[in-house]
């Protein structure tokens, strides 16, 4: 990609890249300058109504894809772009012409995405989003109707708004052009529209600079019926983990981008290894919990609990795990059986949808109405620890890892780990007596699908899901390439 980006094509909200790549404009319509001066008409008419200008505002992070989306229609690229998992239908990548995006994962786990591709192409309208949010700052105090507490909260989630789209462009295309603060007008020469990008330092500061307003103008909390809007600790949040992006050896003396330079000759990434960006990551992560709000989230042990491994502390939470019960406390953050302003544990968030594209109904076997079709590699189950917290390479004699021979057999006498899960006889020693996490969130072979989610007419409730070649989890006829291949999910 080009080092600078020219922005006059945002004006009509739809970039350069987009244009090329997706085919989707043409001269005459990327001239026509007639949309600018009609939404300029409309922009006009915003700032005389907080209502408007509160719609307004809703409607910039209507542009941010919907992180909790996998395929199809999220083109966002870190769902399934990972080596922790793969898609059951990788066999048929780039066959399937009817659903391209289906495939745009593997594109990018193989290897095969290019700048030209037209998968998570996200840049123009992450732009656009930018420049409606510049609008919003550069003009709100026309807005006279607005309380001074409206106005503050606006003008939070307006900086907090601009700095994600500006994170998400850093996460997806690394250092980004920043745009001047007040938008590019219709008749703004195009040298000064083409903007060079800045150097990932320069990119990080700005948007903690964004984040930083945010906090200064937002409440520290918000009721559940607006959790999607940003609080103070959302901000803080962003702040902590891009202080902690920026220490990392990828962006802090990675000569790997010794090359890469700006005009003037200084490094997009830095060349020196500076190692106080970390206790600067460490200070911005120390302010969140300086605030008193958030914390882990804990289930009180009931009598159906499993009981502790002798060498896990007996005390009660935090100095121990007597008094809680791990498996519910950390499910419970995932299931919905715990109202969200309850849970200290959430910074910021949203519902997450729960049919086609989401983890649930991908992961879901298909007898149970799911897409069966994500796997996980062996490597990330094998990063569960043992039940007494030993590392399955160097389990205790207490809880001994077999041996290759004997993975496969099954334990046959089964045990509760807690009131809502129950590890069968038919499991494989292999996978017995792991952690309370790996039972809240891994799909195995034998495993009990508890399915009490379920809203069909035919519900189908404490199913032993298997994933062998005759297993009961296997493919649907007219979806033959949805199956699992590892026997993890």
């Amino acid at each position: 990609m080009n080092t600078k980006y020219t922005f006059k094509a945002l004006l009509c909200g739809i970039s350069i890249w987009a244009g090329m790549s997706l085919g989707l404009t043409s001269c005459e319509s990327y001239l026509d300058m007639d949309s600018y001066f009609y939404d300029q008409t409309n922009i006009d008419s915003i700032f005389q109504s907080k209502v408007r200008v509160n719609e307004y505002i809703n409607g910039i992070a209507t542009i941010l894809p919907d992180e909790s989306k996998l395929f199809t229609s999220s083109y966002f690229p870190f769902g399934m772009g990972s080596d922790e998992c793969f898609a059951s239908w990788a066999d048929d990548y780039g066959k399937n012409e009817k659903d391209p995006y289906r495939h745009a994962a593997m594109a990018l786990l193989l290897g095969d995405e290019t700048p030209q591709s037209a998968n998570y192409n996200n840049w123009g309208s992450f732009y656009k989003g930018i420049r409606k949010a510049n609008i919003v700052l550069t003009r709100i105090s026309e807005c006279k109707d607005l309380s001074d507490m409206e106005r503050r909260d606006y003008t939070g989630r307006t900086y907090f708004l601009r700095g994600y789209f500006y994170f998400s462009l850093l996460r997806q295309y690394g250092p980004v052009p920043i745009v001047p603060d007040k938008p590019f007008d219709a008749d703004t020469p195009s040298d000064e529209a083409s903007i060079e990008r800045s150097t990932y330092d320069e990119c990080i500061d700005y948007i903690c600079s964004d984040m930083e307003k945010a906090a200064e103008f937002l409440p520290d909390s918000r009721t559940q019926q607006f959790q999607y809007i940003a609080s103070k600790g959302a901000a803080l949040a962003v702040i902590s983990r891009l202080r902690l992006y920026a220490a990392s050896p990828w962006y802090n003396g990675n000569t790997r981008y010794a090359d890469w330079k700006t005009a003037d000759g200084r490094n997009f990434i830095s060349q020196n290894n500076d190692n106080s960006k970390w206790g600067v990551a460490a200070v911005a992560a120390k302010r969140i919990i300086d605030m008193g709000k958030y914390a882990l989230f804990t289930t009180a042990r009931t009598e159906r609990t499993q009981e502790l491994p002798s060498n896990i502390s007996q005390a009660g939470f935090p100095d121990g795990a007597g008094n809680i019960d791990p498996y519910a406390s950390y499910k419970s953050l995932f299931d919905g059986s715990v109202n969200a302003e309850l849970v200290p544990e959430y910074i910021y968030y949203c519902n997450a949808i729960v049919k086609e594209n989401s983890p649930q109904w991908l992961a879901t076997p298909t007898a149970l109405g799911g897409a069966n079709g994500i796997n996980l590699c062996m490597d990330l189950i094998d990063s569960y620890k043992m039940i007494d917290g030993y590392d399955i390479h160097h389990s205790s004699a207490n809880y001994p890892y077999p041996d290759a021979s004997h993975a496969g057999d099954p334990i046959d006498i089964a045990y509760r780990v807690s009131d809502g899960y129950t590890v069968n006889g038919n499991v494989a020693k292999v996978d017995a007596y792991r952690e309370p996490r790996f039972y809240a969130t891994i799909g195995y072979n034998h495993c009990i699908w508890p399915g009490t989610s379920y809203v069909g007419n035919d519900p189908v409730t404490n199913v032993e899901v298997t994933y062998y070649s005759d297993g009961n989890a296997g493919p649907l006829p007219e979806y033959p390439d949805n199956y699992n291949r590892t026997g993890y999910t």
